[in-house]
């Protein structure tokens, strides 16, 4: 589920960074010829640009998805054997210790990304 909100942060982020550079270069840049005012916006709008290339979303929206699939499979692995396949418990523990592990180790922090989410864009 983090991953709909990285997309949705991603997403602003570029949609106001165009903007404004297309605001910066073409409205402001038709209406007035002042350089301070064309900087000031098309500035803004390239380092909100940068900001986002920085963050590197799109990296961390594949490892939350590679995460939701891990489990995924886990879960369904759970469920075939309730329905009679054979059960190793040293396997399957041993299997869901290593998949944590890798998780831990490569994927972000849920509650950090979606307090920062909720104070963005969810009013209350």
């Amino acid at each position: 589920m983090t991953y709909k909100y990285l997309k949705k942060i991603d997403l602003t982020c570029k949609i106001r960074s165009v903007g404004l550079i297309a605001t910066g270069t073409i409205v402001v840049g038709a209406a007035t010829l002042t350089p301070i005012v064309l900087g000031t916006i098309s500035g803004a709008g390239l380092i909100l640009s940068a900001f986002t290339e920085a963050k590197n979303y799109e990296r961390k929206i594949e490892m939350c998805k590679f995460a939701y699939t891990s489990y995924e499979k886990i879960l369904t692995d759970i469920r075939s054997f309730l329905r009679g396949l054979e059960f190793d418990d040293e396997r399957i523990l041993d299997y869901i210790e290593v998949v944590d592990e890798i998780i831990i180790d490569m994927c972000l922090l849920y509650d950090k990304f979606e307090d920062k989410y909720n104070k963005l864009f969810i009013t209350e």
